[in-house]
């Protein structure tokens, strides 16, 4: 999935703590949008701009380790 800014600029390095909330991953790891906010370009993420977009440690309730 390419990843961009709100300008279009596309975006190669995300935080290591980078993931959308649906997927549980990072934006860089994943094939297509699981919001599908916008149906003709599912492989796009722009972070800036979506709400399911996240950087930080994983809480106890959201980590499959605990």
């Amino acid at each position: 999935m390419d990843i961009c800014t709100e300008c279009g600029q596309k975006i190669f390095c995300l935080p290591d703590n980078a993931r959308c909330r649906l997927s549980g991953i990072s934006p860089l790891d994943m094939d297509e949008c699981p919001c599908g906010h916008d149906e003709y370009d599912r492989d796009m993420c722009i972070p800036e701009m979506c709400d399911e977009y996240e950087e930080g440690e994983l809480t106890p309730h959201e980590d499959p380790a605990f």
